[in-house]
């Protein structure tokens, strides 16, 4: 009989265990394997973390059918972070950036995620519990929603997965598992900043279990921050012809291109605060089986305080507008109005999420797990329109409701000795009611008076999928699946101003097949190789679909205007994978894996006429890469050491029919290089970390041809490398401190904005 497929019980998983090396460097050291020859299969099970996203079951790490990072609650405690951004920021191909107000802003609306190459948030699946938390909007994550304090574990499946997941899944996915409460728990958090952001938080969490088998918890949390100055500029070219107001003061710069430019001034402090609160409920029925629902809701709002301008006129008087003439660079002429200091703000954010889980163990060995969850989403902003000033003036504001609907349900059996399938079904539905409306009085979101512009649109989701995970020898597993998807769309546009106009458009639908291949051959009770094949897809978003943009104000006259596109078909990507995991005598995991991606179908913004723009299926794009990665613990010292790298070969664009002049350059929002290397520690009452990383230069949005590579000036994405230090003290087993470093080293670079220098936060934790 052949050997079956190993299935471990569910039981609390330790370590960040997922370090992918490179092929050769793996052969190189598999040279000390034999000196753990004598650990049994057993041994290794029991200390092996169990990973679920992988294949919607309880599976061993080393038997995992893709390259996965596990982050454990105790990681996150160790590490004395508050922000899910910087758990994330260390996983190995992952990069995470938050470009406004440094990462002490709350929005994930200024995220953005990019996963082996695979570039913008957008391509990324992100869920809590099994359930989706991809907006309606755009796709887009907001990070804030997700209480770093309730979470019990982060899985990061990197390389397609549509399989299982659907859409979105075409970077990887992140799953975050918060935790269940099995005992009276209480724990109570006090935070204060420092340093160039200064902010304050607090967080409650409760947790019981009852004797009837009801669980629960509740988590709150709030924060807040006075922004920070020295990060939106006022920066402007020169103009041609003579200025007529002379002026001094101005500092002379350049644009990321190159060319002479004068920084003019600050936009102006950006002051937050950001609510957080989540109710979940837990119901043991025994042999009935698990019931978990619950109630999440996160909301912040951006204020907005006075800019500052650097400009004096003769007279000594501070200059916001007119025809400039500057003393740099060389006497320029800069054309100014008081709306060039003011950003896009104030705005807010608002997600309500209600989630429910089925889990029953039915007859003969079959799981049955069902969820269900709604996810309400609003964001709103106000922009100026021309001849604005601060307090007074015409504007418009963006009001974006929009709501997602997801269920699934998958049954999980041992179908013979050797073989373990999956086969489930998924839906998924999803609304926008985008509305664009003129204000009287741009700073206030109660003058409105006229709706100028609505885009409506619906999507429908409707899956299949089955997986097989078979074992045709013992110590090798082949898992195949697939995924059918059927896409189902329609909407309308309304615009009341000239040139006023309405379009249904008619409902049309589209099929997408998603296959999955992998083998893992544990050669040895200390390495594993595997290789795999996937393919994913992403949607159009109902804003790329129904969304109609008009430009609040002129250019030479003119309205700029981005037309719906409600024909686009979804974004496609194929990858292949070989990667190499290895574990030494001394518990060293070492670990690599190389890719090559192929992305085909992606959307860029074609240019239809001088003020006309719309979305269109226009490229093709190609990713090669490899990880490194490596921890390695020192028991006897309360000691590990880890480090990871990530570098891409190739990530270029080899079709634009939007844009053929893209074609040889390289993506955008995407980082060539990543390195991170730290050490944690835990010795009798203290505890802390130490993480450097090194991000490489990065082209950004927008800058398809490559042109951006002046560094150390505002809008520029400098490469850079930032030293995060942690410490904390247990004084009792009730009471805690800790303290937080940001940039260290206080390295002053740009990630568009200019970010903050060394940041502290100091906090006190009481717990029973």
């Amino acid at each position: 009989m052949k050997t079956a497929i190993k299935r471990h019980p569910t039981h609390p998983a330790s370590g960040h265990n997922t370090l992918h090396l490179a092929v050769c460097a793996a052969i190189l050291l598999a040279a000390a394997a034999p000196a753990r020859a004598e650990e049994t299969a057993g041994e290794r099970q029991a200390i092996a973390p169990l990973v679920v996203t992988a294949t919607r079951g309880n599976i061993a790490l080393s038997e995992a059918p893709a390259s996965v990072t596990i982050i454990e609650a105790e990681q996150i405690e160790q590490r004395r972070t508050s922000r899910i951004g910087d758990v994330l920021g260390e996983v190995p191909g992952l990069y995470l950036r938050n470009n406004a107000q440094g990462a002490h802003f709350p929005s994930s609306g200024q995220a953005s995620i990019a996963i082996r190459g695979v570039p913008r948030t957008t391509r990324t699946l992100v869920m809590v519990d099994g359930q989706p938390i991809n907006n309606a909007l755009s796709g887009g994550i907001d990070l804030s929603a997700i209480l770093l304090d309730n979470v019990r574990r982060i899985e990061v499946v990197r390389g397609p997965y549509s399989a299982l997941y659907g859409g979105n899944a075409m970077g990887g996915v992140i799953h975050v598992l918060t935790r269940t409460p099995v005992r009276r728990e209480f724990q109570g958090k006090i935070e204060g900043g420092f340093g160039d952001v200064r902010s304050s938080a607090a967080s409650l969490v409760y947790r019981d279990r009852l004797e009837s088998g009801l669980a629960w918890s509740l988590a709150i949390g709030y924060r807040n921050s006075n922004g920070w100055r020295d990060s939106d500029y006022v920066v402007k070219t020169p103009s041609a012809g003579t200025g007529t107001l002379p002026t001094s003061d101005a500092i002379a710069t350049t644009t990321t291109d190159g060319r002479p430019a004068a920084w003019l001034g600050y936009k102006g402090e950006r002051p937050w605060d950001q609510r957080n609160a989540e109710l979940k409920l837990v119901q043991d029925f025994g042999d009935a089986g698990t019931l978990t629902g619950g109630l999440a809701f996160a909301g912040y709002r951006v204020g907005y305080r006075p800019p500052e301008t650097f400009l004096v006129s003769a007279a000594g008087l501070p200059v916001t507008s007119g025809n400039i003439a500057t003393t740099v660079p060389g006497n320029a002429r800069v054309v100014l109005a008081e709306s060039d200091f003011f950003t896009l703000t104030p705005s807010s954010e608002r997600d309500w999420r209600i989630f429910a889980r089925w889990e029953r163990n039915l007859a003969n060995g079959v799981r049955m797990v069902a969820n269900a969850g709604h996810m309400n989403h609003n964001f709103r902003f106000t922009q100026p329109g021309a001849g604005a000033r601060f307090e007074t003036g015409a504007g418009e504001w963006a009001d974006q409701p929009n709501q997602r609907s997801d269920a699934d349900a998958h049954l999980r059996w041992m179908a013979s000795d050797n073989l373990w399938l999956t086969a489930g079904a998924a839906f998924s539905t999803q609304h926008l009611d985008r509305r664009t409306l003129a204000a009287t009085a741009w700073r206030n979101f109660d003058s409105t008076n006229v709706e100028k512009v609505r885009g409506s649109g619906s999507s429908r989701i409707a899956a299949l999928f089955v997986q097989a995970e078979y074992q045709p020898v013992a110590n090798v597993t082949v898992h195949a699946g697939a995924r059918l998807d059927r896409f189902t769309t329609s909407g309308e546009v309304r615009q009341n101003t000239a040139p006023a106009f309405f379009t249904s458009y008619a409902s049309r639908s589209a099929h997408q097949a998603s296959p999955k291949l992998a083998v893992v051959w544990k050669t040895s009770d200390w390495v594993t190789l595997r290789a795999s094949y996937g393919a994913g897809f992403r949607p159009p978003t109902l804003l790329d679909l129904y969304s109609r943009a008009v430009s609040p104000t002129t250019v030479a006259g003119v309205f700029s205007t981005n037309e719906p596109a409600p024909g686009l078909k979804a974004e496609r990507i194929q990858a292949v994978e070989a990667g190499i995991d290895f574990r030494t005598a001394q518990d060293a995991t070492i670990s690599a894996a190389v890719f090559s991606q192929r992305l085909s179908d992606l959307i860029y913004r074609s240019r239809i006429s001088a003020t006309l723009t719309q979305s269109t299926n226009a490229g093709r794009a190609r990713v090669e890469g490899v990880e490194l990665s490596l921890r390695k613990p020192f028991p006897a010292h309360g000691v590990t050491v880890f480090a990871s790298a990530s570098y891409l070969s190739r990530y270029e664009v080899t079709e634009n029919t939007a844009l053929p002049a893209s074609v040889g350059k390289k993506l955008t929002d995407v980082p060539g290089t990543m390195v991170n290397a730290g050490v944690e520690f835990s010795r009798g009452a203290w505890s802390g970390s130490l993480i450097a990383r090194r991000v490489s230069h990065i082209f950004g949005s927008g800058d398809d041809l490559n042109v951006n590579v002046v560094e150390g000036v505002y809008g520029s994405y400098d490469a850079h490398t930032v030293v995060n230090a942690k410490l904390s003290y247990r004084m009792t087993p009730q009471v805690s401190f800790g303290l937080s470093l940001d940039n260290l080293a206080n390295r002053q670079y740009f990630d568009f904005y200019k970010q903050p220098g060394m940041t502290g936060l100091a906090e006190v934790v009481v717990k029973f």
